[in-house]
């Protein structure tokens, strides 16, 4: 199987949202001709947003930033927005916010026998309402664990801009209205989550079960455009279609749970090749199928295999002394996605910050216009090997060597070139036995470039200057 691009889970909700040319404006109803059925108006409790969702992103987080499949759907829009004419605001959100969440979590499915989760969506005068249901109950795959089916899915509601500003600010007629619609809904469950937007605001109500007194927990904030309310949305889908088995997850060092594994792959891409076959094509982990291989006994006898023949058959040495090597400039970050940091570095104490200032080196790359992060190619020759390619437990799956560079966009360098610092990444080497976390050479390199981002106020003083990661071809001697 050639090299297919692998992206991670969580990227498919920060994809960018498409703009329509127009959407159908809802006239909602004035203060005065709400209906008002409920006798009893709740109180609202206003919280902040990310007190209420925060515990919520954060297990979205942990459970989808290390899964990934070759099959996760990019965002495809279904609908035409070059049509003439208004498009309804319902189906424009169920488009760009909705179908990609059941799409992300349906290709992170724990088995193939699992159905997509499906929705159903309504419109009423002033707001429209969407309804995600539950798997079927006949397509459950037996666990260990006992499934549970007690916690709801969340309600999504679009709401006019004057009807959500009603809510939060507590306008009696409002809040009596949301209260008739979010009553039999309540009834039927009351842990459910109601998620709602006015497409500038996000807001989420949850009823309150510590007091006695009726109480409905309020929450928002304004939003650049609806990737939060996709990011939100997951996030209240995931701990209850984990807790239906319909994801399986592993925790690192958590031996009681099962790995999120996606669902299984189409026959054509599960045909045992030949051993041969996969000697000459396979040069990586990521030309794998992780799941395919943990699934089954087979694929995995011959990844053992695969692993011996390169240990054995292929020289750990990548490049000699004396070797040119082609590179594309900043290669690696254009064909895999990078760490996203959640948290920028918290800088140390002002004492510790004119000690790195004090020992601060010249960028010794700023002499050599264009300057090399500027570049489409360049060339460099590798001069000696700093680490032993061998070690105790066999070949190493990183080499570093010293190289100079000589040519930048095919102009050789007038002046001498200083030396660098060459670190080569080869996950054929790496050793990997059973039930170790999966590990690629694009997995190492993308730690690397996230530590080098975090600490780019180090560099030059404590850390070396950090010129990119890079795709060499092979070396020419």
């Amino acid at each position: 199987m050639p090299y297919v691009e692998k992206f991670f889970s969580h990227e498919v909700l920060l994809q960018p949202i498409p703009e329509p040319p127009r959407l159908q404006e809802i006239e909602g109803l004035k203060p005065d001709s709400t209906r008002r059925r409920t006798t009893t108006v709740p109180r609202l409790i206003l919280k902040p947003l990310k007190d209420e969702i925060g515990d919520d992103v954060d297990w979205l987080s942990i459970v989808t930033t290390h899964l990934y499949r070759t099959d996760i759907p990019r965002y495809q829009p279904s609908v035409n927005y070059c049509i003439e004419g208004a498009i309804p605001r319902i189906d424009y959100f169920c488009d760009v916010v909705v179908q990609p969440v059941l799409d992300l979590l349906y290709s992170l499915r724990f088995s193939a026998s699992w159905p997509p989760i499906t929705y159903s969506k309504s419109t009423s005068n002033d707001y429209s309402s969407v309804i995600i249901h539950k798997p079927r109950m006949d397509a459950m795959v037996a666990t260990k664990r006992k499934a549970n089916l007690s916690l709801p899915l969340p309600v999504v509601m679009l709401l006019t801009p004057a009807m959500l500003h009603g809510i939060v600010t507590s306008d009696p007629h409002y809040v009596a209205r949301i209260t008739d619609i979010l009553e039999p809904i309540w009834e039927s469950d009351p842990d459910t989550y109601v998620l709602g937007c006015d497409f500038q605001n996000v807001l989420t109500l949850r009823l309150q079960h510590e007091s006695n007194v009726r109480e409905v927990i309020c929450s928002y904030a304004p939003i650049p455009d609806l990737v939060p309310v996709r990011v939100i949305l997951a996030s209240f889908l995931i701990t209850p279609i984990v807790g239906i088995r319909y994801i399986a997850w592993k925790l690192p060092n958590d031996d009681d749970s099962n790995m999120g594994i996606g669902p299984l792959l189409p026959p054509e891409l599960t045909t045992l090749l030949p051993d041969n076959v996969i000697f000459a094509r396979y040069c990586r982990h990521s030309d794998f199928d992780y799941p395919l291989i943990a699934l089954s006994e087979e694929h995995w006898a011959q990844f053992s295999r695969w692993k011996t023949h390169m240990v054995e058959s292929v020289a750990s040495q990548s490049v000699s002394d004396g070797d040119i090597l082609l590179g594309t400039t900043d290669g690696f970050t254009q064909a895999n996605p990078l760490l996203q940091l959640f948290y920028p570095a918290i800088l140390p104490p002002k004492s510790t910050m004119q000690t790195f200032e004090s020992c601060h080196r010249t960028d010794p790359l700023q002499e050599f216009p264009p300057q090399l992060t500027q570049s489409s190619l360049f060339t460099v020759r590798v001069l000696r090997e700093l680490t032993q390619s061998q070690d105790v437990t066999g070949p190493r799956p990183c080499c570093t060597y010293v190289c100079r560079l000589l040519t930048i966009d095919n102009r050789p360098l007038t002046n001498p070139a200083p030396f660098l610092c060459l670190k080569l990444y080869d996950d054929r080497f790496l050793q990997f036995q059973p039930f170790q976390k999966w590990q690629t050479a694009e997995d190492l390199v993308r730690n690397e470039i996230a530590v080098y981002q975090k600490l780019d106020f180090m560099q030059g003083s404590l850390l070396p200057y950090f010129y990119g990661a890079h795709l060499v071809s092979q070396s020419i001697h």
